[in-house]
């Protein structure tokens, strides 16, 4: 019962560590695997930098695609 409990808690620990390295290593344009982060985040940013770029007179593009 004790090494069930241990594995539990190992696992947990793991799993916020690998949280804690993911957050530490992505880069600010990664929305995906970060906690408190999302769809609506991404597209908030999209929109920012869009609107950035065209302010400087730069021309925008974007392929967006949905894969299934």
């Amino acid at each position: 019962m004790v090494s069930c409990i241990a594995k539990i808690v190992d696992m947990c620990l793991f799993s916020q560590q690998m949280a804690d390295n993911i957050e530490r290593i992505s880069p600010n344009n990664l929305f995906a695997y970060r906690k408190g982060l999302g769809t609506e985040d991404a597209i908030l940013h999209t929109r920012e930098k869009v609107a950035e770029l065209s302010s400087r007179g730069l021309k925008v593009a974007s392929l967006d695609l949905d894969i299934r």
